[in-house]
C-alpha cells in the first residue's frame, strides 16, 4: 500500500468507528439499562465486536504509516 492508500484506509476506519459508537449508544438508549433480552445483548455485542476489530485495524494502519514515514 502507498502512504495515500494507508491514509485513506485510516480515514475510512475512523468513520466506521465513529458510526459504530453512535449505533451502540443508540442501541443502549433504545433498550435501556438493566436486564435486556438476549437479542438486545447480542445486537450490542455484535456492534461492539465490529468496533473493536475496526480499532485494531486502524491501529495496524497507523503503525504501517508510522513505519513508512520513519523510513523516509
Amino acid at each position: 500500500m502507498t502512504i495515500d492508500e494507508i491514509k485513506s484506509a485510516i480515514a475510512k476506519e475512523t468513520s466506521f468507528i465513529d458510526n459504530k459508537i453512535k449505533v451502540i449508544e443508540e442501541l443502549k438508549r433504545y433498550y435501556g439499562t438493566g436486564v435486556r433480552s438476549a437479542s438486545a445483548s447480542a445486537d450490542i455485542g455484535m456492534e461492539a465486536a465490529m468496533l473493536q476489530n475496526a480499532i485494531a485495524s486502524r491501529n495496524n494502519f497507523e503503525q504501517s504509516l508510522k513505519e513508512m514515514t520513519d523510513e523516509s
